[in-house]
């Protein structure tokens, strides 16, 4: 059996990097929290925006059509309305023209998702914001992806930043998540009922262990042939609470941001060199119209959709766990579809993952792995 590079993960490294209370650097006119999940920080930012507004009784939050069903399960445990709004035909971003005519008085916040490291256009979209009819928040997603000191592009605007370190995640912990708010934020963020996690260090530890030595391209291949462990589906979990990150994460915490921070991109940079023209693919992005960052997966758009299939088949048949991601649009996903509302046509949405496909980047991509994924983009 031919050994399969995951899609994506890092080893968590599982040793005290820091007091765990701020992860490598300040983040200016910000105060953060540590919460149990990166599901938890976005519900939380939902929930201050919401206390913020006065809790309106219509309260609405704003979507991508396209993301994670973790997006619309922290909206329903913030007692807001998810409303989704379509992106870009080759973009994961807002298409500005519907997100402008979606949002409303009942409008609390809405979320900007930074997708495997490819950044939204947050000043266009804060532009949208400052001409709505009431004050909306900004919810900066960053769980694909962590800030780095020193990149001016990556400044952060919004009015709440949430990261995950969840499995998968740019610094994974297994578990955890930040957020990020504008101290004057300070006072309702103070109200949340956040509750204490258990310690659970012998578990954690043990979970960690096991998740490390699955990631080895032998194991994993093994563990996915396995149908009952489902790896990789997306599917709609509710935020059962907002609990804080356990003590043992938090301790592992600045040395898994450090880790990641000092990764090659080496790989990164041939795969864009590699891409540029290719007849296939659109590079998502090299196309981005605000930029990318450092990649979590390198995301691809077939021209023919319908080939999509044949090349994950190719990909991972030669050993590298590419992916289709979400699959489908959000409202489209099981357990979604009747806790949103549609503000008008989602069909860009489901144009972009039809023919979405994301290659892997971390541990096992060295240079031997990278020239022979290259020589099967042709």
């Amino acid at each position: 059996m031919r050994p399969l590079i995951p899609p994506v993960g890092y080893p968590v490294c599982m040793q005290p990097g820091g007091d765990g209370g701020n992860a490598v650097q300040q983040f200016a006119g910000y105060d953060e929290v540590l919460l149990a999940s990166g599901t938890a920080a976005l519900a939380a930012a939902m929930r201050i925006a919401s206390i913020d507004r006065g809790n309106p009784a219509r309260g609405e939050v704003i979507l991508p059509a396209y993301g994670c069903p973790d997006l619309v399960a922290a909206a329903v445990f913030a007692g807001l309305q998810p409303v989704l709004v379509d992106i870009e035909p080759a973009f994961h971003g807002y298409a500005l023209d519907p997100l402008r005519a979606a949002i409303t008085e009942d409008t609390v916040a809405v979320v900007a998702v930074n997708l495997l490291g490819v950044r939204e256009r947050l000043n266009e979209i804060t532009s949208v914001l400052n001409s709505a009819p009431a004050a909306v928040a900004l919810i900066e997603d960053d769980a694909q992806w962590l800030p780095e000191p020193g990149d001016d592009a990556a400044e952060l605007r919004g009015d709440f930043v949430v990261n995950s370190f969840g499995r998968g995640k740019p610094a994974s912990l297994l578990g955890g998540g930040r957020l990020l708010f504008r101290r004057r934020y300070a006072g309702h963020a103070a109200q949340l009922d956040v509750g204490v996690t258990p310690q659970q260090g012998v578990r954690t530890r043990l979970s960690t262990f096991a998740y490390n030595r699955l990631l080895h391209p032998f194991c994993y291949r093994l563990v996915s042939a396995l149908p009952m462990l489902n790896i990789g589906a997306t599917v709609y979990h509710e935020l059962p609470a907002l609990a804080a990150m356990n003590g043992l994460q938090q301790s592992w915490l600045e040395a898994n941001v450090r880790r990641y921070l000092q990764r090659s991109r080496d790989g990164e940079r041939r795969l864009t060199d590699a891409l540029a023209g290719h007849a296939q693919f659109v590079d998502l992005a090299a196309t981005a119209p605000a930029g990318y960052g450092r990649l979590l997966r390198y995301p691809l758009q077939l021209r023919d959709p319908e080939s999509r299939d044949d090349w994950l088949q190719r990909f991972n048949a030669a050993g590298f766990g590419a992916t289709a991601m979400y699959q489908q649009p959000l409202a489209a996903i099981d357990g979604v579809g009747p806790r949103v509302q549609l503000r008008g046509t989602t069909a860009n949405a489901g144009h972009y993952a039809a023919g979405l496909l994301t290659l892997p980047l971390q541990a096992g991509m060295g240079a031997a792995a990278i020239a022979r994924m290259l020589a099967i983009l042709g």
